[in-house]
């Protein structure tokens, strides 16, 4: 999606090369190795025939390892814990961008954002969910769009 770069970018190192293995690494721990574990444990459960939703089937699919149960709810918690700063900060740069450092808007999105995280956490699972793919989904369009105006100027 693009995401990570807006962390990236904040670093005050000198040496770029660092910088930009560090980056790549984290990126390599998250899609690589967190989503194929998960993604053979699910396969590899059977239950993916069986399932009606992806929260029984994860639940199902990890409580099949010993200690799965604790390893699931303790990889929620921190992606939870990590999920919500780190997306506030995303949009916090977002605005600061759009509306050049105005503060009065930097503290109404923070309400916006901290009211959003409370409904978050009392609406049903299954709509928190897609309202989250919705927002994902807007954030891939101008990261897409940008790299077809950039393409020519994009070294490989």
């Amino acid at each position: 999606m693009g995401s990570s770069p807006l962390f990236n970018v904040t670093v005050k190192g000198n040496d770029i090369k660092k910088e930009s293995i560090i980056a790549s690494t984290s990126v390599f721990i998250d899609t690589v190795l967190l989503c194929t574990i998960t993604g053979i444990v699910l396969v590899s459960s059977g239950f993916f025939n069986i399932a009606t939703n992806a929260s029984d089937l994860t639940q199902k699919a990890f409580s099949l390892i010993p200690y799965g149960d604790y390893l699931l709810t303790f990889s929620l918690v921190i992606f939870a814990v990590a999920t919500i700063p780190c997306w506030s900060y995303y949009g916090l740069i977002g605005i600061k961008f759009l509306f050049k450092g105005n503060k009065k808007i930097e503290k109404i999105y923070k309400v916006i954002y901290t009211v959003c995280v409370f409904i978050g956490a009392i609406l049903a699972l299954n709509i928190v969910w897609s309202i989250s793919s919705i927002a994902n989904a807007l954030m891939i369009i101008p990261n897409l769009v940008m790299i077809y105006l950039l393409r020519e100027d994009i070294e490989a």
